[in-house]
């Protein structure tokens, strides 16, 4: 790279980094393209005189003079070609990247790989890259970036403020749960009814006669296929394991409240109503 006057004709791009950072960018700019290692003084000289470079790139604790405050102040500048000239930033933390990023700079690590100063390179001089213009920032499509460099994908509209208090779509149960919830399972109650009969009734399970579990079985099995009419998997589930576990306890087998309630509640989950 050279330092020289700045009247040339061919696509040109103007470097602000330190000597031992500019030797990786060279390598990396394709051969088309003229580059010109310049001041701090220069660049920001560049701004106001045309031609415009193609592209600037800087070390973001390499230059005092142009801060994230003021490229977001000329981003929205009245000049178009001012306001829309690429300006890729070289960080070394996360947020002073995050600054850059978010006043409308391209940003790349410090000591990134030549492999990926080019692919950034080439991607800020594209003249295809969308341009976003909102309250809340002003410069290149940030997702597309991102997406370079393999990092997770922003948000659909590049606004911070706009994300942040977007409420979240309330999920609404399945027209099949209220259908479960809704249905007699034996003539009379719905599902979530007859599951809390069945919580108080087990109190005295454990020590009650063969009538009383006979018909506390006969209800569980009801509420089970009741919910086997549905995809409501853990309903069906926590029944048929209640189902099995008195089935398994027989007439005079022992019981365990505390398992059964817990069966029960998890039921009642299952359906929304715990």
């Amino acid at each position: 790279m050279e330092t020289a006057a700045l009247a040339m004709s061919a696509p040109h791009i103007l470097v602000c980094v330190q000597p031992e950072v500019e030797k990786r960018i060279r390598a990396a700019i394709d051969a088309r393209v003229v580059a010109y290692a310049v001041g701090p003084a220069e660049t920001l000289q560049s701004l106001r005189a045309p031609p415009l470079p193609a592209l600037i790139i800087l070390a973001a604790d390499h230059i005092q003079d142009l801060t994230p405050a003021r490229l977001a102040r000329i981003r929205r500048a009245p000049n178009a070609a001012v306001r829309k000239l690429p300006i890729m930033a070289l960080t070394n933390t996360s947020a002073e990247a995050a600054a850059w990023s978010a006043a409308g700079a391209f940003t790349v690590p410090l000591g990134a790989s030549r492999g990926t100063l080019h692919k950034v390179i080439r991607h800020a001089m594209d003249a295809e890259v969308r341009w976003v213009e909102t309250a809340a920032y002003v410069g290149p499509c940030r997702r597309t970036h991102r997406a370079i460099l393999r990092r997770a994908a922003r948000r659909l509209e590049d606004s911070p403020m706009l994300a942040k208090t977007r409420p979240r779509p309330r999920k609404e149960p399945r027209e099949e749960t209220f259908a479960v919830m809704a249905a007699s399972v034996d003539g009379g109650q719905p599902l979530p009814t007859v599951l809390r009969r069945l919580r108080i009734s087990n109190n005295g399970l454990c020590h009650s006669d063969r009538d009383q579990r006979a018909r506390f079985l006969s209800d569980v099995r009801l509420a089970r296929a009741q919910a086997s009419r549905s995809t409501n998997y853990a309903l069906v589930r926590e029944l048929a394991s209640l189902e099995s576990e008195i089935v398994a306890a027989g007439s005079v087998g022992p019981l365990d409240p505390a398992a059964i309630d817990t069966k029960l509640y998890d039921a009642l989950r299952a359906l929304g109503e715990a």
